[in-house]
């Protein structure tokens, strides 16, 4: 069954100008909030580690996870950019994905962000992945 999160508007216009400044590669990072309550209230930016191709790849470094959780920092998911592309899920987006938490894909073009889908992969057995509704609190 699909979830409604929440998107706090200031958590959103960071990610928004991440994923602009960082086109035409792939931005990537980390989002905190409540999964309790289905919010996402900030983001950290994570340095995209790919080194061949970083505009069609993303990698996060474990430590920046490790280092929010040490600052009791809830991670409730990920967020990636897709330049020149859909925000539909890659195969390799669904292989990598962390079972339970939210993934979010913005397609960006050189104009901006042009849309965001919310994703969720279930179980690490299964490639099912579920489309989540996320709302931007304005």
């Amino acid at each position: 069954m699909s979830e409604r999160f929440v998107l706090e508007d200031t958590a959103f216009n960071k990610l928004a100008e991440h994923i602009e400044n960082t086109y035409p590669d792939e931005a990537c990072g980390i989002l905190i909030g409540s999964a309790d309550h289905n919010r996402i209230y900030d983001i950290k930016e994570a340095t995209n580690r790919e080194v061949n191709n970083k505009q069609s790849f993303f990698s996060i470094n474990p430590l920046d996870i490790y280092k929010l959780e040490q600052a009791h920092k809830e991670v409730v998911g990920f967020y990636h950019s897709h330049p020149n592309k859909s925000s539909i899920l890659s195969a390799a987006d669904k292989e990598y994905m962390v079972p339970g938490l939210l993934n979010l894909v913005f397609s960006v073009t050189k104009n901006g962000v042009v849309d965001m889908k919310g994703y969720k992969k279930m179980s690490p057995e299964s490639s099912d992945v579920m489309e989540e509704q996320v709302l931007v609190h304005i």
